[in-house]
């Protein structure tokens, strides 16, 4: 628990910012706390009261985590410290109201300028009297008072969920908006809140009261949350103060006005949560709510070649950025919608293979599969003995000598074959010679002789023996 302050750790004190009925606001100039670098207000209470009916909203923001606490600190004016004296609570220090949330108005009839807190009152009045109020320069369009009421259900879920507290006084008094750039909400008073259901009787403001009264709980802000959405979506008389669902007919889709007539209704056990609507609105604004999950995944192949591909297949919850990863390296990403997706990469070596889908809400990372990449069989030359030859002391070829073909028999013409050997004379078989016989050849076939070179008429020497 952090330490509490006295009324002395402040002093001096700066100027009045503001006071109320139960307590006067002061600058806390001359503070600093080490875990911020906002500027510091003193809020001072008339009555001081017991230390411990501050204990718990001061704890509960300590005990958050890192990014739940920033989460509660861009929306709230939470408590940081106690100031207590002599164990009596003397009032609680505070962030200071950024300047986004005060806005100057003209007072009408007078031509006179105020400052003040940009109450979201403004929203829920006709016009051109809201924008008036509001002190902005146009008239809000339907989804900046959609990111309204989906901001309020984000710090109630906040302190709903996170931190066991109900807000109580919730009305729009208590919540300031930012209309300039992206449109958001500081929601105050803060130090009110206590765990659901503690205590004595809540007092609400007037036309912001649950129908069952009694203390404040989770059930109870869930009520003044569907009013606040209702009377923000519909800037017309009787705005400020209606309590009928069905004006809102056309300006929620079915989801939508499902959750607002169980908001409104009469049995506590009825009323969604926070969370609900924080889901919900987001969606309607196209906004990411929760972390992708991945509802299944695999692999198309699980053996692959090395250059060849796998399609890694999932199944999303949420839209997102996936992204599959082997080794730590990167194959493949692809922007996701909600639903089936695939992704073909080529693996280079075997392994798990990966995915992470993330978006502006977080992130997720789970295994696809395990994909073997097969390895091409090595290949080497064989070990051939080649002949070692000596260069010197062998003899050289044979020449053959040239041929002398007698052009008579051949003709002018010779086929590309192997040479024959020269033509020789028939041996004497008794017979004597032919008349008009040529010389006998040796035994060469006879496609080797060109038979344009025979004189046609010629017997052969077969036909001359007959």
């Amino acid at each position: 628990m952090t330490a509490d302050l006295t009324p002395v750790d402040l002093e001096p004190l700066g100027l009045m910012l503001g006071f109320g009925g139960e307590a006067v606001v002061h600058e806390a100039a001359n503070l600093q706390l080490a875990e911020t670098d906002a500027e510091l207000v003193y809020k001072r209470y008339r009555a001081p009261g017991l230390a411990d009916t501050a204990h718990d909203v001061v704890a509960a923001r300590l005990a958050l985590s890192g990014s739940d606490r920033s989460r509660l600190d861009s929306l709230t004016t939470w408590p940081l410290r106690r100031v207590v004296d002599a164990g009596v609570l003397h009032g609680v220090v505070l962030p200071r109201i950024g300047p986004a949330y005060i806005r100057t108005m003209t007072v009408p009839g007078t031509g006179t300028t105020k400052t003040g807190p940009r109450e979201a009152q403004g929203l829920m009045v006709p016009e051109p009297h809201g924008t008036r109020v509001l002190g902005a320069t146009a008239v809000p369009n339907r989804d900046a008072r959609l990111v309204v009421c989906r901001d309020l259900a984000a710090a109630l879920m906040l302190l709903h969920d996170r931190m066991g507290l109900a807000y109580g006084d919730l009305s729009a008094k208590n919540v300031l908006v930012r209309l300039e750039e992206h449109p958001r909400i500081l929601l105050i008073d803060c130090d009110a809140a206590r765990p659901s259901g503690s205590g004595t009787t809540t007092l609400h403001s007037p036309d912001w009261n649950p129908p069952e009264g009694g203390p404040a709980t989770t059930a109870s802000d869930a009520y003044k949350l569907g009013l606040f959405v209702l009377r923000a979506l519909t800037p017309v008389a009787p705005g400020s103060y209606n309590r009928d669902p069905s004006w809102a007919i056309n300006e929620l889709d079915a989801d939508g006005f499902d959750l607002l007539r169980r908001s409104l209704h009469t049995d506590p056990q009825r009323r969604p949560r926070a969370a609900e609507w924080y889901v919900h609105l987001s969606r309607l604004l196209g906004d990411p709510v929760v972390p992708p999950r991945f509802l299944g995944c695999g692999l198309s192949v699980t053996v692959v070649a090395p250059g060849d591909t796998t399609t890694v297949l999932w199944r999303l919850d949420e839209p997102g950025e996936v992204t599959v990863t082997s080794h730590g390296r990167t194959l493949g990403s692809v922007s996701a919608p909600a639903g089936r997706g695939r992704r073909e990469v080529s693996p280079t070596t075997s392994g798990v293979l990966r995915l992470r889908a993330s978006n502006a809400a977080g992130e997720q990372d789970t295994a696809a599969g395990a994909v073997v990449v097969l390895s091409p069989h090595p290949t080497a030359d064989l070990p051939v003995p080649m002949p070692s030859l000596p260069r010197e002391g062998l003899p050289a070829a044979p020449v053959p000598p040239p041929l002398n073909l007698p052009p008579a028999v051949y003709g002018s013409t010779l086929t590309a074959f192997p040479p024959v050997p020269p033509f020789w004379p028939a041996p004497d078989d008794g017979a004597g010679p032919v008349a008009g016989s040529t010389p006998r050849l040796p035994d060469v076939p006879w496609w080797l002789v060109d038979p344009t070179a025979v004189p046609q008429g010629t017997p052969t020497r077969r036909e001359a023996r007959r």
